[in-house]
């Protein structure tokens, strides 16, 4: 499902169990990130039809915005904390950047 919304350059992996990395090059922005996030939803959501209307597929996307140079550590660790923030919010994304919660520290 997620390769129906990668490009050419995108990379998309299996991380770890029901956890998934989409790495995307020329993302300059976080309403663009957010844009990419929100289709990554949609994607995965309309891939599982069930039959029994009170079953449910969720999904949460934290997206992070790599802004500034980091070590791959960091960055995951940084969007693991913005995908459990996503559970709680509506519209399942939250998007932010590396250097915006850099100063909020």
């Amino acid at each position: 499902a997620l390769e129906s919304i990668t490009r050419e350059n995108d990379t998309c992996a299996r991380f770890a169990g029901d956890e998934f990395v989409l790495l995307t090059e020329h993302c300059d922005n976080l309403a663009e990130a957010e844009l990419i996030a929100t289709r990554a939803v949609n994607a995965l959501i309309n891939q599982f039809k069930l039959s029994d209307p009170t079953d449910l597929v969720s999904v949460s996307i934290g997206a992070l915005l790599i802004d500034e140079l980091t070590d791959e550590s960091t960055a995951y660790q940084l969007a693991d904390q913005l995908m459990y923030q996503s559970k709680g919010s509506p519209q399942r994304v939250v998007v932010n950047s590396l250097s915006n919660l850099k100063n909020n520290e």
